[in-house]
């Protein structure tokens, strides 16, 4: 299946966007690397059955916005909002990982009109978590114990990623280097600020929400989107895999994604 590449104007930027298949359209938004290359395979066999959208969050280094500024769930909510009524789509399936699920589950709060599914996988939910400001703490003690240890890794590639050979199957050295680079943008205009939202019954009311948790990824993150599923009466499905399940098992997470969107 072939891919489309399109330049989209967006909320006062350019975003790079992929486009793949036919059908009830999909939208795959990215985890913090800020780049859809690791959801090339899920977007390869969802477009089969579907229009699967992906594109490169702002400040990805082939969507860089005119003016750097601190993002926030909101923020991302339009740009999704945005990319979505640019490419003319109305009701559309929203699948994000990590800051990408936060963006996903503020799209259903500030633009519901666009949204006919949301499905949120380890959304960063650090104001739920069970002890207050634990994920960033383990952050810090991870990386600051391991971080001298590791030689052309980091500490996060093994507790996000779990699989490097999987992660090298997946990616080529071209969109390593992008990932990069997106990752330092994310740790300046990300960090602590695109965690900013919570979400209440009254704010996602009458949207289909699923959550998914990875059974490989630290306590805290799971229990951060159980309990906000369980608040919101939605439900949540496990996946074997750690913070990234579009590398370690993007067939069953495709496959979860079609029978939620069908």
């Amino acid at each position: 299946m072939g891919v489309e590449v399109l330049h989209v104007e967006a909320n006062g930027m350019t975003f790079y966007v992929e486009r793949r298949g036919f059908g009830p359209v999909i939208v795959l938004v990215p985890a913090g690397n800020n780049d859809c290359g690791p959801l090339k395979k899920v977007a390869e066999i969802l477009a089969k059955d579907f229009t699967a959208v992906t594109f490169d969050m702002r400040g990805g280094t082939r969507s860089m916005p005119p003016e750097d500024v601190h993002v926030t769930p909101k923020l991302l909510a339009d740009d999704i909002a945005g990319i979505v009524k640019a490419l003319g789509y109305e009701k559309v399936t929203l699948y994000g990982c990590s800051s990408g699920g936060q963006a996903v589950l503020a799209a259903g709060k500030y633009h519901p009109e666009i949204v006919k599914n949301i499905i949120a996988y380890e959304a960063a939910l650090q104001a739920e978590t069970p002890i207050p400001m634990i994920g960033l703490e383990y952050f810090k003690t991870v990386n600051g114990s391991f971080g001298p240890l590791c030689k052309g890794f980091s500490p996060m590639d093994i507790y996000f990623m779990c699989d490097w050979n999987k992660w090298k199957e997946t990616i080529d050295e071209e969109t390593e280097e992008r990932i990069r680079k997106n990752t330092e943008y994310w740790n300046q205009w990300y960090l602590g600020t695109v965690d900013s939202e919570n979400y209440f019954e009254e704010d996602l009311a009458g949207l289909k929400i699923n959550f998914c948790v990875g059974a490989w990824t630290p306590a805290w993150m799971p229990a951060s989107n159980i309990k906000v599923a369980n608040r919101l009466h939605a439900p949540y499905t496990w996946m074997p895999a750690g913070h990234f399940p579009e590398i370690i098992c993007p067939e069953i997470l495709a496959e979860h994604i079609k029978n939620v969107t069908l």
